[in-house]
């Protein structure tokens, strides 16, 4: 076979080969790059359930509170009624001794 015709081939052959190699180390960084957005969103994962998960006890101790705040303004609510009828009673006794 003529040389100057197996060249071309050749040269082909060649780019073919490069093209390979570079596409096959693109392909690695791709995977790698996949690998490493992989194991991230699993560490997202995992914080976004420590989260909905602190969200809730801060909800339950929230509701606590509210409750707690209802007592302590019934409470107040008593009180003032209290004063309030306790003033009037010594009111009328003070004029009841005038």
């Amino acid at each position: 076979m003529n040389p100057i015709l197996c060249a071309p081939q050749s040269n082909e052959n060649q780019l073919q080969e490069l093209e390979f190699t570079s596409l096959m180390q693109e392909n690695k960084k791709l995977r790698s790059k996949l690998l490493e957005l992989e194991r991230g969103e699993e560490d997202l994962n995992l914080k976004a359930q420590q989260l909905w998960s602190g969200l809730g006890d801060l909800e339950s101790e929230y509701m606590g509170m509210l409750v707690e705040l209802g007592v302590i303004q019934r409470l107040k609510t008593q009180e003032i009624q209290w004063m309030s009828l306790s003033s009037s009673f010594f009111a009328s006794r003070e004029h009841d001794v005038l």
